[in-house]
């Protein structure tokens, strides 16, 4: 049974580095891969179970603007986060509401790939 698990890891390890590979040579990146794990957070801890969201993504917080008509909370749209964060290729954002309106809390998205998890951690 161990074998088995093993087997099926190690599968799963050249499958996402055959992967990664595939999308580097997509986007034309001319970045030897040793590079590349070695940058990745987390591959250089002592910790050896780390959990990654995916897609890429990355918390911003105070995105509250004022109170409308209603005394209810309004903050910044996609457009405006998107805008604001425009230096970073982001393909997405998401906002927390309430009751009260907006929580202040917008999340924005980027690719689900190698290239957007560097994005993101250039951000973050």
């Amino acid at each position: 049974m161990r074998r088995t698990k093993v087997d099926r890891r190690v599968k799963l390890h050249r499958e996402l580095a055959e992967f990664i590979d595939m999308d580097l040579k997509m986007r034309g990146a001319s970045v030897i891969l040793c590079e590349i794990y070695g940058k990745w957070k987390g591959l250089r801890e002592k910790e050896k179970d780390h959990e990654v969201v995916w897609p890429p993504m990355v918390i911003i917080m105070n995105t509250k603007l004022d109170k409308d008509d209603n005394d209810k909370w309004l903050g910044m749209g996609n457009p405006e986060l998107l805008e604001y964060f425009n230096e970073y290729p982001a393909i997405g954002a998401h906002h927390s509401y309430g009751p009260q309106g907006h929580h202040g809390i917008s999340v924005l998205i980027f690719e689900s790939s190698t290239t957007g998890y560097f994005e993101a951690e250039g951000l973050g």
